[in-house]
């Protein structure tokens, strides 16, 4: 009976692979030698991918300093030449951040780089390397967008000799399921391109300090890996990688890669995201850590609407809002303009507005008009 039951495991999970196998055929279906097992499903994903990995490397310039050499010994006395001699004051690039980045569109002359926000940020020079062999895939890149709140950057470079680049394919992030194995692509402690696998843990978890909703995996993401593509079993980018909670392994994030197309246009376009905004200050209801509103600026969407301070908010079109950092991410990714239907409990009542999100203001002008003598 035991040995029943193995063989039928065993022929279970043969099936099981050679079922991944086809859909990963179906999905390389120009590359021609997916053969079916899991293994060989992970090598066709870093052949297809890993030329449109880049290494990013960044340098700040520190600031001009004094320096002593054995030459300065002549600073006591005078120079053998009987010239004066100049203060060493200068300013020295150094490498300030290792990181990754992959190439989203790949044109004759020029390519695409999406990165995370905080590899780039501060930077000063950014150099984007193709191949780690060859010093001449290195190729200075130019910022032409960021979004802090998203954590991504959008670079431009032209790479040396007419370097021919490739660019990923990118997924569809809301399919993806809890269960599903992915590939995490990246420069880990600057030791070069690596690959590493795992699964999806969760979907939709927030962070500190977040702003969206993202995508938890286990797979081994290492410093160095930020701004990689994660990558799905049909060698499309669902992620990109960014963040690991550093109590232990097995636990990283990635923001979805859907997340990242909204923000694309906005990105090219204008080098920035402009966020939605409805003008409500938000805390945790005590008990359940719901948002509640707790200031409500005047003139503002949400004043229009009529949303009260002691609101708690429940829903924003259909959707539940489990926390503060749920409704901010909620509001950010909806267009200015589009209509925020807001579920929310006022004293035991269940009332829905209707919220129109506008274009963030300047906040020292919304200040002021929240404290018109408040004194500048």
């Amino acid at each position: 009976m035991k040995t029943k039951t193995s063989a039928f495991s065993i022929c279970v999970l043969l099936a099981w692979v050679a079922n991944m196998g086809t859909a990963h055929a179906e999905a390389f279906n120009n590359s021609g030698n997916a053969t079916g097992d899991l293994q060989n499903i992970f090598v066709n994903i870093a052949d297809h991918t890993m030329p449109s990995v880049v290494n990013i490397f960044t340098t700040k310039n520190m600031p001009p300093r004094r320096y002593r050499t054995p030459d300065d010994f002549f600073d006591f006395w005078a120079d053998p030449r009987g010239q004066a001699r100049e203060p060493r004051n200068e300013a020295i690039p150094r490498t300030m951040a290792l990181g990754t980045g992959f190439v989203i569109e790949a044109g004759e002359h020029e390519g695409l780089i999406l990165t995370n926000n905080h590899v780039i940020e501060g930077a000063d020079g950014v150099m984007a390397k193709f191949t780690e062999s060859d010093a001449e895939s290195e190729s200075p890149a130019t910022i032409i967008g960021t979004n802090p709140e998203l954590d991504i950057a959008l670079l431009r470079v032209h790479p040396k000799g007419g370097r021919k680049l490739h660019a990923v394919r990118l997924g569809d992030s809301d399919r993806l399921k809890v269960g599903e194995w992915i590939a995490a692509l990246g420069n880990p402690f600057g030791h070069g391109h690596s690959v590493s696998h795992g699964i999806v843990s969760a979907k939709a978890r927030a962070l500190p300090g977040g702003f969206g909703k993202y995508l938890q995996v286990d797979a081994p993401i290492n410093p160095g890996n930020s701004g990689g593509p994660l990558v799905d079993l049909n060698g499309e980018v669902v992620g990109i990688n960014n963040a690991i909670d550093a109590r232990g392994p097995g636990i990283g994030f990635a923001i979805p890669i859907n997340d990242v197309k909204a923000a694309l246009p906005q990105l090219k376009a204008n080098g920035r995201v402009e966020r939605g905004y409805i003008g409500i200050g938000i805390a945790p209801h005590a008990g359940d850590g719901l948002p509640m509103v707790a200031q409500v600026f005047p003139n503002a969407p949400a004043s229009r609407a009529g949303l009260k301070t002691r609101d708690v908010i429940t829903k924003v079109n259909g959707e539940a809002v489990n926390s503060p950092n749920d409704l901010i991410g909620a509001i950010t990714h909806l267009g200015i303009g589009q209509t925020a239907k807001t579920e929310i409990n006022r004293a035991g009542r269940t009332l829905i507005l209707e919220v129109k999100v506008s274009k963030r203001p300047d906040m020292r002008q919304a200040r002021a008009d929240t404290f018109p003598n408040d004194g500048d």
